[in-house]
């Protein structure tokens, strides 16, 4: 099936007004978060990218080691690959789904909508991540302010464990 059918399908069931670009791609803003289509049509794939949400400084490194594990073997992204952009410091989940074949548009639109429920997913985890990072700087400065923070050491990173062994 040609791309533009594809896309003209997908259109039809969910209501969207999707264009493709020069490159076959298509993009979409799902609750608040850029998602892009880039359909490969001599492969009878497409590759999706979800924007999951932005890592805090204060969440680094140990978050990173987190979505890494989450990665192993894609055991905890239902088949997708979280990824992470370091100069923006966003996280996305990517998945390579299939779209051809019998009524290649009603199981592309499914295979999507499981990839964004598990998008939503790990956003909310993002936002747990974050959560616990921000909690913890704060609470060693809290320590710092407390006791006076005079001991004339320089705060070493080593010090906050952001969640993870050093």
């Amino acid at each position: 099936m040609q791309t533009d059918e594809l896309i003209a399908q997908i259109n039809e069931i969910t209501g969207l007004a999707l264009a493709p670009d020069s490159d076959s791609a298509v993009a979409f803003t799902y609750q608040n978060r850029n998602v892009l289509l880039r359909f490969v049509e001599e492969q009878g794939v497409c590759l999706v990218f979800t924007e999951i949400g932005r890592l805090e400084p204060a969440a680094l490194p140990g978050a990173l080691v987190d979505l890494m594990e989450a990665n192993h073997l894609l055991s905890d992204t239902q088949g997708g690959a979280l990824s992470f952009q370091r100069q923006s410091g966003m996280v996305s989940l990517n998945f390579l789904m299939p779209c051809e074949g019998p009524n290649a548009a009603d199981a592309f639109v499914s295979r999507l909508n499981r990839a964004l429920t598990v998008s939503d997913e790990w956003a909310q985890r993002i936002r747990e991540i974050n959560a616990k990072a921000i909690e913890s700087v704060e609470s060693t400065i809290r320590d710092l302010q407390e006791h006076g923070g005079t001991t004339g050491e320089p705060l070493s990173f080593e010090s906050m464990s952001f969640g993870m062994t050093l």
